[in-house]
């Protein structure tokens, strides 16, 4: 065999072998574009899981805006509230979903959700940084799975990632936060999360007036380029079709009141033991303890206050990840560089096959522990399918009282019929009026049901096999402090009645007046 021949393949051999581990490597943009596909999987898979209570009001919503060429100015959906001014601060978000289901259906919607946030969590981890950052951003996802679901909240915390990063890097590039008005520009018209973000950006000029009057240094012209790019944010979360109207319905929805919070899971404080979340915080706390200096001032009271935020109301996890991921970035590669001349201390870390099949381990149990939990707020195992299937096909002449949870579930599957009370009536109040509360009074038995139902002509309500008078979770609340709450079923005082049980399954019940 011709021996030069033989050095050729042997040279070809050798390419392919060093262009296959190369592609697979996370060194490399083949290898970082799988990592990132593999980070889009996942969130596909956990959006599949469970379906989000408002998706419906939204989908509807989007329908009329498109079809109408404006925005609603009265509540389109409910009977008891119908001459409420409705305030749509989410309407360009509710559009995009609409239009994307119109194109792509409801699959389409669930790969649009999980590319946001996969792209959220990418940019904020630094996609050329994945080799150092594929552990700490594996915690971090798996411990936000539960924001993928379709809404426009999920475009909201993608330009929450931006900002962030934004805010970041402008202490080194100040050029960056000509970028930052711009974002909450748009932030503002998708979701009513923007306000977070201005405080953030807020603190961050604070943090500066802070640190140099207790170094007593001069003002650096950095401090002015923040003011200036606070000021034209504020004004440009502005251009809206509301104007001001925007942030008396944000700040009126998160001064809602304890009554209100605790109707609302994302309201109540972070209570999951969720493995993924409690290794993130604590390996984030234990670095930011012992390296202190390689975070900023700003850096660490947001992060600090984020996670206490998270405590208070789960709502606030997702933010908390997306800000201090990138620190405990920086944190692992200081800490590396820190340890780097112990050679024992590396093989034993990173090299050890025990410590990466405990991380396998852990990313796995984490990711099955939370696909389980979503389970339970599937389409089949949450919501009336089968019941509104049934009503579908019945001719029915007057109202149908239905729970809140329900609310936005049946504005899209029941389009025929408007709801009691949906989702977007969380703080609404009309003449001291509040659908949302007079819900809650009726399970409770708390108000007379018979005098509500003759008001509002309702014929027959749709309501949850075997459920007491108040929602699930403020009685687990409840019961955490220690709170007696009442054993009353409406179904059951229905029946007492002389309603008529005319569809049953394991998750609804119909009753039709006599």
């Amino acid at each position: 065999m011709d021996f030069g021949c033989l050095c050729r393949n042997n040279a070809v051999n050798l390419r392919r072998k060093k262009l296959r581990v190369s592609f697979l490597s996370f060194k490399t943009k083949p290898g970082r574009f799988l990592a990132f596909l593999l980070l889009w999987g996942i969130f596909y898979v956990a959006a599949r899981q469970f379906l989000d209570p408002d998706l419906g009001w939204h989908l509807k919503t989007g329908e009329w805006i498109w079809q109408n060429r404006r925005l609603p100015e009265k509540d389109l959906f409910s009977y008891t509230m119908p001459d409420y001014s409705w305030r749509l601060h989410s309407w360009s978000g509710t559009l995009i979903f609409y239009l994307i289901n119109q194109q792509w259906g409801y699959q389409g919607m669930l790969l649009f959700s999980s590319l946001v946030l996969a792209l959220a969590f990418w940019l904020a981890a630094g996609p050329k940084k994945i080799v150092l950052s594929w552990f700490p951003l594996s915690l971090a996802s798996l411990a936000g799975l539960s924001f993928v679901a379709p809404r426009p909240r999920v475009i909201g915390i993608l330009l929450a990632a931006v900002v962030f990063g934004c805010l970041r890097i402008s202490w080194s590039k100040p050029a960056w936060l000509l970028l930052v008005p711009p974002v909450f520009g748009i932030w503002a018209n998708l979701h009513g999360g923007f306000p977070l973000g201005l405080v953030i950006f807020f603190w961050a000029i604070i943090s500066q007036l802070i640190l140099f009057f207790k170094q007593k240094k001069k003002l650096s012209p950095f401090l002015g380029w923040l003011g200036l790019a606070f000021l034209f944010s504020v004004g440009a979360t502005l251009i809206n079709p509301y104007g001001f109207g925007f942030y008396q319905e944000v700040f009126g929805e998160m001064a809602g009141g304890q009554k209100v919070h605790l109707r609302i899971g994302e309201w109540l404080p972070y209570s999951q033991f969720d493995p993924a979340m409690i290794v993130f915080t604590s390996l984030f706390l234990v670095l930011a303890f012992f390296l202190k200096k390689s975070l900023s001032f700003w850096e660490k009271t947001v992060s600090f206050g984020l996670l206490l935020a998270t405590l208070f109301s789960a709502r606030f996890l997702i933010y908390y990840l997306l800000f201090a991921l990138p620190l405990l970035v920086r944190l692992i590669k200081d800490f590396l560089k820190l340890v780097s001349s112990h050679e024992r201390f590396q093989l034993l870390v990173l090299k050890k096959s025990w410590f990466l099949g405990g991380i396998v381990t852990l990313f796995l149990v984490s990711l099955t522990g939370r696909l389980i939990s979503f389970g339970g707020l599937s389409e089949k195992r949450f919501y009336p399918q089968g019941a509104v299937a049934f009503l579908g096909q019945e001719k029915i002449s007057g109202n149908l009282f239905s729970i809140y949870n329900w609310g936005g579930y049946l504005i899209w599957k029941f389009p025929g019929k408007r709801v009691f009370v949906d989702g977007r009536m969380l703080i609404w109040q009309e003449d001291g009026y509040s659908a949302f509360e007079q819900e809650l009074r009726l399970k409770r038995g708390e108000e007379d049901f018979q005098a509500v139902f003759e008001k509002y002509q309702i014929s027959h309500a749709l309501l949850a096999v075997g459920e007491s008078a108040s929602d699930p979770l403020l009685v687990s609340f409840k019961n955490f402090l220690g709170k007696t709450t009442p054993n009353f079923d409406l179904g059951q005082e229905l029946l007492a009645k002389n309603w008529r049980l005319i569809y049953k399954d394991e998750v609804a019940q119909v009753l039709e007046k006599p």
